[in-house]
């Protein structure tokens, strides 16, 4: 798959979020530019903060790398966004979520990663307030520095300080001026991981192909509050597709179907079936040709 339909592939789930960056070329590299520009100057101010922090005490460090953490974690519990978009279940399911949840703030934190602002990953809100954070944080705790032994005069840290969050404020200021006007709001938005993916499906305009991505989804993030509409959508186009026979309609898109999600077996099992089936003549006919017949003839018989 091409970076381009891969591109329009996201952009169709959510169009807000997705393919942000301007159309124009001289725009994109630029848009990339200060990207670099602000994961750089963001990297450099949360290591001064952590230098002064370290010089502090090994405690202080901890205690506040620990009230980060927490902070997170409460911030997604009080979101109720607390599930891994993965489909695992059970003590597997808790133990991936809890690893998928710290990862995500790290690559927040620490690279400033444009994507981690999808309310899926951390959502807006979280983003923009954790720059904002350390630009505050690094510019107060640089007023606390004192020289030591092999470290920056005092006179140097707050200068260097200071010239870092300058340029990390300024990189996502030009940041939210050079992103499509219709997304700068995802940037501060509060929506949670759970609505991000139920708005998928119910949003107008939202194609089957589009709404299909619901079942690769864990179940927690949408079933109790859309379980029903996706149900009886389903039940509604599954005797449309067997007619039509769509292209994106794949044996492995069929498999992440539950059978909860269908009361009508008998169709269910006729599309899965004609999937199989269709699957089972791709593959021999890797070897042979199809007569009009529909028979499997070898190459050259």
């Amino acid at each position: 798959m091409t970076t381009t339909h891969l591109k329009k592939k996201k952009q169709a789930k959510s169009p807000t979020h997705y393919g942000i960056l301007p159309s124009r070329m001289s725009r994109k590299v630029l848009s990339m530019l200060v990207m670099f520009s602000m994961s750089a100057f963001n990297l450099m101010v949360r290591i001064m903060i952590f230098v002064i922090l370290a010089q502090k005490g090994k405690q202080i460090l901890l205690v506040v790398l620990g009230g980060e953490l927490v902070v997170h974690l409460v911030y997604k519990a009080l979101r109720k966004d607390t599930t891994t978009n993965m489909t695992i279940y059970g003590l597997a399911g808790a133990f991936a979520s809890f690893v998928m949840s710290i990862f995500l703030k790290l690559l927040c934190d620490w690279t400033c990663c444009m994507m981690t602002r999808i309310p899926a990953y951390v959502g807006g809100l979280y983003y923009s307030s954790t720059i904002l954070t350390t630009i505050v944080a690094g510019v107060a705790l640089s007023m606390t520095y004192f020289e030591d032994k092999g470290y920056l005069s005092e006179e140097a840290m707050v200068a260097l300080m200071a010239s870092s969050c300058a340029g990390l404020a300024l990189s996502y200021s030009l940041l939210l001026l050079l992103v499509r006007r219709e997304c700068v709001r995802t940037f501060f938005d509060t929506q949670s991981g759970n609505a991000f993916y139920q708005t998928m499906f119910t949003r107008e305009g939202a194609t089957d192909k589009t709404k299909m991505y619901i079942f690769a989804i864990n179940e927690g993030k949408w079933r109790k509050a859309i379980g029903e509409e996706v149900k009886s959508w389903l039940e509604g186009r599954l005797p449309v597709w067997l007619e039509e026979d769509p292209e994106w309609l794949h044996e492995i898109k069929m498999s992440t179907i539950p059978d909860w999600a269908c009361d009508d077996k008998v169709a269910l099992a006729a599309i899965r079936n004609k999937q199989v089936l269709e699957m089972s003549v791709c593959r021999k006919s890797t070897t042979g040709m199809l007569t009009e017949a529909g028979k499997v003839v070898p190459l050259g018989g």
